[in-house]
């Protein structure tokens, strides 16, 4: 990946301790009257099958959700993320 835009403009200028990793938000049914959205992050640097590189980050029921809460989320992986730095 060293050769594509994204990595070549990145703004880090040293890429040697850097993971590239995936981040993917996605609804699924779970009851007849409510569904669920799921985070998960994978390596971009895996090859296999989808269920044994993605990690479940959270679970939140829709009908749990109010305004706000998606945001409040991300603030929270990026925290998760920036620890893990």
């Amino acid at each position: 990946m060293r050769h594509t835009p994204i990595v070549r403009h990145h703004p880090l200028p040293d890429l040697s301790r850097v993971l590239p990793s995936g981040l993917h938000g996605d609804g699924g049914s779970f009851s007849e009257q409510d569904s669920l959205l799921v985070f998960t992050f994978n390596s971009l640097l895996g090859e296999s099958v989808t269920s044994a590189n993605r990690f479940v980050m959270t679970i939140i029921k829709k009908s749990d959700m109010v305004p706000g809460t998606l945001d409040k989320m991300m603030e929270i992986l990026a925290w998760s993320y920036n620890v893990a730095l």
